[in-house]
């Protein structure tokens, strides 16, 4: 292989399908009636019927959920990151701009680790 080509319409038809699916995993996560966005609420209410017997399941739940709710929201951070990264990078990199295209890629990783996603706003294309 002697170069890159990038298609940047086929890239952002991708970009495109994967917010879609990371906007249902959040929704799916942390929205409405999800067991991370209530704390767990739901399904401890659904263990309510066996007092004290199923008091420590739901003690166990409650603490499951709040210990991978981080991790959750760093899942979501670093696919928001990263595809308006790749999709900024793409769009500089069609443009000549391969100097703002390594930019973008490195935006990416700091915006996937702080969830900040700014510079996108600022500087690319959200």
């Amino acid at each position: 292989m002697s170069g890159w080509r990038l298609e940047p319409v086929g890239i952002a038809v991708v970009l495109e399908q994967v917010g879609a699916h990371a906007e249902g995993l959040s929704t799916d996560l942390t929205g409405d009636g999800a067991a991370l966005a209530d704390g767990g609420a739901s399904i401890v209410g659904a263990l309510g019927w066996g007092e004290w017997v199923t008091a420590s399941v739901s003690q166990a739940v409650q603490g499951a959920l709040g210990a991978q709710a981080g991790q959750v929201a760093s899942i979501l951070n670093r696919v928001d990151a990263g595809r308006l990264g790749v999709l900024n990078a793409a769009m500089a990199y069609r443009d000549g701009e391969v100097e703002m295209a390594g930019v973008f890629q490195r935006a990416t990783a700091d915006a996937a680790a702080s969830g900040d996603l700014s510079f996108f706003e600022r500087y690319g294309v959200v």
